[in-house]
Order: C-alpha cells, then structure tokens, then sequence
C-alpha cells in the first residue's frame, strides 16, 4: 500500500504535493530490449502516469516512412543526424537539435549516413508503444 504525505499549503490549507515511496524514480535502459518499428529503427519505450519516453535507435540511411498519431512528441537528437520532415517541411537536425509535432501532423525520419539516435516524448501515453 502507497504511503502517502501531504505537504500542506499555510495560506490555503490544501495538499500542494504527494510523495509516492513505492515508484521506479530510476530505469535500467539498457536492460531493456529493443523493439523493432520498421526495418533498421529500434526503440526501447519507458512510460509512467501521463507520458512515454522512446529511445529510438536508427541504423545509417534507415527511414522511419511520414505518419501520424494523436499524440504531441517532441524528440532530442542524442547522435548522428537525421533529416526530419514535418508537415511537409524537410531540415537536417543533428546533435543537440530539438524538434516538435503536435497531434496529427504528418512526420518522418532519414537517418544520416552514420545513423542516429533520438530521444523522443509522447503524451499522452503512445499506447501503440508499449511493450
């Protein structure tokens, strides 16, 4: 059973916090296996109350084809490069460069010719990804 402390706001006398004891605060990423998309992307999903992190693997020249899902994502491109397309519009990201897609919009990848690696966030829950 969850244990449960309530900080207490002095001007209002509402919770203002909840410290759940029994959660996974830290995740072992390399003890999850990876999970093929299509041919030459792999993920490996992590996924708590409202949102799911996906870190995505592509093999050089790998393409992850043009999509869409209700879900907003944003992604961080952790190595390599990869030509992003979003809503039509085409940019070579590499590391350190952040990108968004809201809901609905059509998006796809090309992997560099060394690859690259993304760390993407869904919310909601991309149930889809979950495995």
């Amino acid at each position: 059973m969850e244990r449960l402390i309530r900080a207490q706001n002095p001007k209002r006398h509402e919770p203002i916090g909840l410290v759940m004891p029994h959660r996974n605060y830290f995740v072992d990423v390399k003890g999850r296996k990876p999970k093929e998309i299509v041919p030459g992307v792999r993920t490996r999903t992590f996924w708590q109350d409202q949102m799911l992190v996906s870190l995505v693997e592509l093999d050089p020249s790998a393409v992850a084809p043009v999509h869409t899902h209700v879900e907003e994502q944003m992604g961080f491109i952790a190595k390599g490069t990869v030509e992003m397309e979003i809503e039509g519009a085409k940019r070579v990201l590499k590391e350190g460069d952040l990108y968004h897609v809201p809901a609905d919009v059509p998006h796809g990848a090309k992997a560099g010719p060394k690859g690259c690696t993304i760390l993407d966030v869904f919310s909601p829950i991309r149930e889809v990804l979950k495995y």
